[in-house]
């Protein structure tokens, strides 16, 4: 369902070239910066909460990213913690297997020049670029090395990806492309907030907000089959979309009206520094409040509460020039493993919020997945086909279904008339004390 007004990407696209054809931005200088390679957010995951820290340890973080190119620049975080952090040094190489990368691949990130770097409680910083080819999801790893302790680390809960680390004091030198070292495996990802590509195919980016459903929903470990991957192979596999890339920015748990301890602020908060600050982006999606619903945060909120929580996030997002998508809730089955999200009074919220959705024209477009997965018996429940067993979470085939839900017609119109058509919209990062 999409809403009967050019989208704000063709609006830009035809008012530069106005701009053009009257000479305002003639000159050859601005031809040069508007046709240069634009950076794009390739990979990104929420930060949720902080959770205890390392000590004389090395990580190496495994990401699939969804974009392609010649090169990278890696985006750091410190948000939430109470403390500064320094990174003693900072590599990214491609994975083989296991902690082990490809020999050859591994680069040393700087930051400023500098190899070391110490970021301050609650900052973000970005990486120099580097040259490395990198391709959709094909692994990379990043090494990041503590010479002491990094007491409280920003933490993205659920991965649903194998990374590794040293055991405490045996911090190993990021560069070793060996991954003997690594003797600890983990399913979370701490510090790493997002990977940028320039020069490759990728020309812009596609941000998911949601909650664990969009996080992870009940894919399968290691096969990067969460919903928004199995959209990213959709567009790869179309006319005219592999230049898009698909970022999650799902946390479990999280909520669209309201702020949890464990699951970070409400999205409508949250937009902004989890997608609107990356680099390319072009349209937001969302599918999230089933957790509001739920009374996660108790009390339990009102369909209307979540709604204003939902003005808010369109607000905001239209505030920057971009275009915002819904997605309906998906349907959940009764006596489930979360009876809160799944008894009669979620599932009247949920059906008045997807109702809201599909017919209070405040989006820019509306996908059914409600419809994708409701049983087809008729009844308001999800299909036993697409259920993890839970009762709310969705399986492989039901996260498919989720990412089918999504019309490729209106994603289509957010790519640039021409390769570095329109002016890349790149990372606003707060600063970072003594970097210039």
């Amino acid at each position: 369902m999409l809403r009967a007004r050019l989208p704000r990407v063709l609006r830009d696209a035809a008012f530069l070239a106005i701009l053009v054809a009257l000479g305002s931005a003639g000159t050859a200088d601005t031809a040069r910066r508007a046709s240069a390679p634009a950076w794009v957010t390739a990979w990104t995951a929420s930060p949720q909460t902080i959770s205890p820290g390392f000590s004389s340890q090395t990580l190496r973080l495994v990401v699939s990213p969804h974009g392609a190119g010649s090169q990278v620049r890696v985006r750091l975080t410190n948000r939430y913690a109470p403390s500064p952090v320094t990174f003693a040094e900072v590599h990214i190489g491609k994975r083989e297997r296991g902690a082990a990368l490809v020999p050859g691949t591994n680069r040393l990130l700087t930051f400023g020049g500098m190899r070391s770097v110490t970021v301050p409680a609650g900052g973000d910083i970005m990486s120099d670029p580097v040259g490395l080819e990198v391709a959709p999801f094909e692994d990379l790893a990043v090494s990041i090395r503590f010479d002491g302790p990094a007491v409280l680390a920003p933490v993205h809960l659920a991965a649903e990806q194998t990374s590794y680390v040293t055991s405490p004091g045996s911090a190993a030198r990021g560069g070793e492309a060996l991954g003997d070292a690594y003797t600890q495996s983990i399913t979370s990802w701490y510090y790493l907030d997002g990977i940028d590509v320039r020069g490759g195919d990728t020309t812009g980016a596609v941000g998911i907000i949601g909650d664990s459903i969009t996080d992870t929903g009940a894919s399968t470990l290691n096969a990067n089959r969460r919903w928004p991957d199995d959209l990213q192979r959709r567009l790869l596999a179309a006319p005219n979309l592999g230049g898009l890339s698909v970022l999650n920015a799902g946390v479990i748990g999280n909520q669209v009206s309201r702020d949890s301890t464990m699951s970070g602020p409400a999205a409508f908060k949250r937009v902004g520094t989890d997608l609107l600050d990356l680099s390319g982006i072009r349209a937001v999606i969302v599918l999230e409040g089933i957790n509001d619903i739920a009374g996660y945060t108790p009390p339990r909120a009102t369909a209307d509460e979540v709604i204003d929580g939902y003005r808010k996030l369109v607000d905001a997002v239209h505030a920057r020039g971009l275009e915002v998508m819904a997605v309906t809730l998906t349907p959940t089955a009764p006596r489930g493993a979360f009876p809160s999200h799944t008894d009669a009074q979620a599932v009247a919220f949920r059906n008045q919020v997807s109702d809201w959705i599909r017919t209070s024209n405040e989006f820019d477009a509306v996908f059914d997945a409600d419809a994708a997965l409701r049983d087809p018996s008729g009844a308001d429940r999800l299909d036993p086909a697409y259920d993890s067993g839970d009762g709310l979470h969705p399986n492989d085939a039901g996260l498919q279904a989720i990412a089918n839900s999504i019309g490729l017609d209106v994603l289509r119109a957010l790519q640039p008339p021409t390769s570095g058509g329109l002016a890349s919209r790149t990372s606003n990062l707060r600063s970072v004390s003594g970097l210039k």
